[in-house]
């Protein structure tokens, strides 16, 4: 089969109104992987407390209703809201109406639209999840994962970056890998190895980062995760690893795209990325965890980076490998409780025993213990108290 067969096949669109604007901007599951139908967009972020439905009729300086409603909102416990756009222009017109300098888990951050990759499904549809109406329950109708994106730029300590190595250095070669193995691309592959396999938190140093993603203050392109990109970029055809536009890309300008590959092969990676998804793809998602040093929530757990480690071309092939992981993962005792159904405890039994072990229950009015439960701890009682029992 063709490339052209297997986007055909798949449903991309790849005609020019069909690509994504190319980038500009500078839970219970088996083997921490999510198997499931996603859709992808590259979509611009706002972020808010608010709610965008107050402020339907609100008008701009030339008396022109502005559209509010985002193209999909992602909403956390602590009543912050993302909301995607399609366009920037759109998008900076919603953040201009909310308030420019909201306070987000403590600091204030400048609200103006950031873009992400934006991999959607519905959570039903996951399947490698063991109990499905509990995962639906902690996550939600929506399955959302979100990578920030940005450019191969070098960085300064005036202009430092905790967050490049999300997508140049980890998402996409992870996925530019899972679609050339799709199209029969002889190449190295991209090695997640270092990022998924459990460690404790004490273990991502900064020297350690440094080595796997580059200096955040200044050069990306002397690090482990580069090199692998320099490598299967290579084995594309394409010499230059920051190259990460299709053949004939445009700039915002209109002009040539200053980072358009001259490589068919990646170029055809990256129309697959990019193209128009008329249809849910099935993916397999494995969440990385993000090396920076603080990239850690409030309540101690590591954040993680969602990468397409592989690409299934039918929901039958899908449904095979997801039988295997499940049937591989199910090798732990018959009396261990399910793991919590919050998907942030995916593929972290250690760090949820751990956690589990060192922390009593709380006491006090059920008002309070709820929300410990919900906000801290990231599991229901009923989850807790089985571990407790489970452990003692």
């Amino acid at each position: 089969m063709s490339e052209q067969e297997i986007l055909k096949k798949l449903g991309i669109q790849t005609g020019q109104e069909d690509m994504a604007q190319t980038p500009q901007l500078g839970m219970d599951f088996a083997a921490n992987t999510m198997i499931a139908p996603f859709r992808s967009r590259f979509l611009y972020q706002v972020g808010t407390y608010e709610d965008w439905g107050d402020y339907v009729g609100e008008t701009d300086d030339q008396g022109n209703e502005i559209d509010m409603a985002p193209f999909l909102a992602q909403e956390f416990n602590s009543g912050w809201k993302n909301l995607f756009y399609e366009s920037y222009e759109q998008a900076k017109v919603v953040a201009d109406v909310f308030d420019p300098n909201p306070t987000y888990e403590g600091r204030e951050i400048e609200n103006s639209p950031r873009q992400y990759w934006v991999l959607y499904g519905a959570t039903r549809d996951a399947l490698n999840v063991k109990d499905l109406d509990s995962f639906v329950e902690a996550v939600g109708s929506d399955l959302i994962y979100t990578v920030r994106v940005m450019t191969p730029r070098k960085a300064s300590k005036k202009r430092a970056t905790k967050e490049r190595h999300e997508y140049i250095a980890i998402a996409l070669p992870s996925a530019v890998a899972a679609v050339a193995k799709v199209f029969g691309y002889e190449t190295p592959g991209f090695d997640l190895a270092q990022l998924t396999m459990a460690q404790d938190d004490d273990t991502f140093t900064d020297e350690r980062f440094k080595l796997l993603a580059g200096d955040p203050e200044g050069a990306y392109d002397d690090c482990v995760l580069w090199n692998q990109r320099e490598a299967l970029w290579a084995a594309l055809g394409e010499p230059d690893a920051r190259k990460q536009a299709q053949i004939g890309a445009l700039s915002v300008s209109g002009g040539p795209h200053n980072l358009a590959t001259s490589s068919e092969k990646l170029s055809r990676c990256l129309t697959f990325l990019y193209g128009k998804w008329s249809t849910p793809i099935y993916l397999e998602v494995t969440n990385a965890k993000n090396p920076f040093p603080s990239a850690v929530s409030d309540s101690g757990r590591r954040y993680t980076i969602p990468c397409i480690t592989k690409i299934f071309l039918s929901e039958d092939a899908a449904r095979v490998d997801a039988a295997r992981q499940l049937a591989e993962d199910g090798e732990i005792p018959d009396n261990e409780p399910a793991m919590p159904a919050n998907p942030d405890w995916a593929g972290h039994r250690k760090e949820w025993v751990d956690f589990v072990k060192g922390t009593d229950a709380p006491t006090g009015p059920a008002p309070v213990k709820e929300s410990w439960y919900r906000e801290q701890a990231g599991c229901t009682e009923a989850e807790f108290a089985a571990w407790k029992t489970y452990l003692s």
